[in-house]
């Protein structure tokens, strides 16, 4: 799992468009697809709006450096489990 699946997984789950999330994360829709496919890296001030525009606690992981992959899981395979959208 890369931190373009998790973005992935939070646009969806948010029922976002790629154009709907970039406009709120202030971003371009081409920058959002980019990352989310694994083609570039996000950068830190990209990660940081994503994280506090939707609270989400795995992103907010990645940019102190948790990079597990079990982590990750983890904390996706929960919040679908108590069915919160934004906390990824």
């Amino acid at each position: 799992m890369t931190i373009g699946d998790v973005i992935r997984y939070i646009r969806q789950t948010n029922n976002l468009s790629q154009e709907d999330m970039a406009e709120k994360i202030g971003s371009s829709q081409y920058e959002l697809s980019r990352v989310e496919r694994g083609r570039i890296d996000p950068d830190r001030t990209l990660l940081n709006r994503i994280a506090n525009t939707f609270d989400s606690e795995v992103v907010k992981a990645y940019i102190c450096g948790i990079r597990d992959k079990q982590y990750i899981e983890f904390a996706i395979n929960e919040s679908r489990k108590t069915g919160q959208k934004t906390y990824a």
